[in-house]
């Protein structure tokens, strides 16, 4: 019996599938294989793609116009953010954050508006990221595009002194906020601070009275922006 088991194994037909499987096997080998190398040499190529990237990302930093206002933050005499403060027209804000952004990797940590007539005065804080395939697109401009009034809200509170500031409820969340200040979850800029009430404008001029009682009068401003 054991001889009619080896001699079916030892069979043309048997050796003929049985190297028809080892073909199979082979060439899913070295397509596994074919496949790891590719893999390898793109991760390769991205690599020494982003250290170039980089590389020019360190050099247009060292090019920068020395009065530009940006600060660079450094930690062991290597770039890792950068600090901006400077007041400017919307237009102008937009051509300046678009600018940066097409050159570098750059991540807000903390982004304060404030508003003084037509002017918008800023401080940001920027991570400065390595170079990926996608680049972070964030608009940090204090007003979404199509927000024409402010968000509606709870006044609580007032305080007046040498800082006047307002305590305000949005969505839940209360919010201290000080005259002329830029507040992104209203859509609007804290224009002025009363006894009863606080005026609230948006980044088109549109005015909103918030009174203490949580009653709201909207009134148009002349002037649009």
């Amino acid at each position: 019996m054991k001889q009619n088991i080896f001699q079916s194994f030892s069979s043309p037909k048997y050796l003929k599938w049985w190297l028809v499987v080892e073909c199979i096997l082979v060439a899913w080998l070295i397509n596994v294989l074919w496949q790891y190398k590719l893999e390898r040499q793109v991760a390769i190529d991205r690599y020494q793609h982003q250290e170039q990237q980089w590389r020019t990302i360190a050099h247009s930093l060292n090019m920068l116009p020395q009065d530009f206002p940006v600060t660079l933050l450094k930690q062991n005499d290597t770039v890792i953010g950068m600090h901006m403060v400077a007041s400017m027209s919307l237009p102008q804000w937009s051509t300046v954050l678009e600018a940066l952004q097409q050159r570098f990797w750059l991540m807000p940590e903390t982004v304060v508006w404030q508003r003084h007539n037509e002017q918008w005065r800023a401080d940001i804080r920027w991570q400065l990221l390595r170079p990926s395939t996608l680049k972070p697109e964030i608009n940090i401009l204090p007003f979404e595009q199509r927000a024409y009034r402010p968000h509606s809200g709870e006044l609580i509170s007032t305080v007046h002194g040498a800082s006047s500031a307002a305590l305000i409820k949005v969505n839940q969340k209360e919010l201290w906020l000080h005259e002329g200040h830029w507040s992104p979850e209203l859509q609007a800029t804290l224009a002025q601070i009363d006894q009863d009430f606080v005026i609230l404008q948006s980044a088109q001029g549109l005015t909103q009275k918030l009174y203490m009682t949580g009653l709201n009068t909207l009134e148009q401003s002349q002037k649009e922006y």
